[in-house]
């Protein structure tokens, strides 16, 4: 078995588990059609990045096989995933997707994949969890911000009205807290999904009629014909892709 099918088949698991435990916990609060209504508090966000960053896995291109560290990893992730409680399972999912991180090469797929699973956690799990032992310090910098963005002042999570009649209090429901961590995913998600060039540049095959590539030194760069009329001019960058510099007649 291979690492790709290894790992795919356990943080698939940890997401159903993670997912299933929360929702249900949901509908036993205010019932199947709130819970419905509001997307199982679950943020669309969360669900792109869940589908995005399994689609990234499936589509990986590994053969390596499964060590005995995986194995290690694996079973300590499916122990927790196992367990019904949902931050348990989001932990676990850290950990697999964490070691995955960590253990393949930067900017593959499978990376990139489990780069976005790996986000995923932090709304779910890790802003849940920083916001509980530091809820003080982030409502009063939220506080701060909002009136210094007001021309105003504040006292706590107070902030005062622009006229001084009364003031405004920032409770935890409020925090921009959870706003970030979702930014942050976002950010993560944009920037790993995308189709890379390979790091010596483009392949081109001989059955695309009109496309051949132009055979350059690896450090100069070098030209792609797309058709009989333009040609695509690439540049290396630091990290062994190339990027799109112009597009030219030619």
């Amino acid at each position: 078995m291979t690492r790709r099918v290894f790992f795919l088949g356990l943080i698939a698991y940890g997401l159903l588990t993670g997912l299933f435990y929360r929702i249900i916990n949901l509908i036993d609060r205010v019932g199947w059609t709130y819970a419905a209504v509001y997307v199982f508090s679950i943020s669309v966000i969360v669900w792109v990045a869940v589908y995005i960053g399994l689609e990234l896995i499936i589509e990986a291109d590994d053969d390596e096989s499964v060590g005995e560290l995986d194995e290690a990893v694996g079973i300590t992730g499916l122990l927790l995933c196992s367990i019904p409680y949902a931050p348990l399972a989001w932990l676990g999912l850290t950990i697999l997707t964490g070691w995955l991180v960590i253990s393949t090469v930067p900017q593959t797929t499978l990376h990139r994949g489990a780069l976005i699973l790996l986000a995923t956690t932090f709304p779910m799990l890790w802003s849940r969890v920083i916001f509980k032992f530091l809820s003080g310090p982030i409502l009063l910098v939220d506080a701060w911000i909002v009136a210094k963005l007001l021309g105003t002042s504040n006292e706590g999570t107070h902030i005062a009205f622009v006229d001084k009649s009364g003031f405004l209090e920032v409770f935890p429901a409020c925090s921009s807290w959870a706003n970030i961590s979702l930014v942050l995913l976002t950010w993560m998600v944009i920037s790993q999904y995308h189709t890379s060039l390979p790091p010596n540049g483009p392949q081109m095959g001989e059955h695309e009629r009109g496309c051949r590539r132009k055979k350059a030194h690896p450090q100069a760069g070098g030209r792609v014909r797309m058709g009989p009329k333009w040609q695509i001019l690439l540049s290396p960058t630091s990290w062994g892709r190339y990027r799109l510099v112009a597009l030219i007649p030619s």
